[in-house]
């Protein structure tokens, strides 16, 4: 985390940041790029006590370094059978889950793009974990 994924008065500690980022380039791991808000965790507090930063990050590695082709060609069957398998089992206790959670997380991207461009305030940060919380 740099110095850029993080609001309040405190400073980083630089140390850890720059050996994340070493790691991270010595096993030629890519950060991959978010959508959504950019600030990902707040302290939960309002007002000016408010923390927003950036916490998580989308890291890959070329899959094909770490598979074979075989192992690959043998496992694809079995989990494209579980996904249908598990799709229909989901829709059978849950119903449209999907349609839920789309619905939640457009309320909840709303209420983010909308903290991006007028700032926090009390009343958007209480609807904002009034979403999150919908979908833990």
């Amino acid at each position: 985390m740099g110095a850029r994924e993080h609001l309040g008065a405190s400073s980083l500690a630089r140390l850890p940041i720059q050996d994340f980022e070493d790691w991270t380039d010595a096993n030629d791991l890519l950060h991959l790029n978010t959508i959504g808000a950019y600030y990902t965790w707040s302290n939960g507090r309002l007002g000016g006590v408010n923390t927003p930063k950036r916490l998580d990050r989308d890291i890959c590695l070329w899959i094909g370094s770490l598979f074979s082709t075989k192992l690959l060609d043998s496992l694809l069957p079995k989990l494209k059978f579980l996904k249908n398998n598990l799709k229909i089992r989901n829709k059978e206790m849950f119903g449209n889950v999907h349609n839920l959670v789309s619905d939640v997380e457009d309320e909840l991207n709303m209420v983010q793009e909308k903290i991006q461009s007028d700032g926090y305030s009390d009343n958007l940060r209480t609807v904002e974990k009034d979403c999150m919380n919908k979908l833990e």
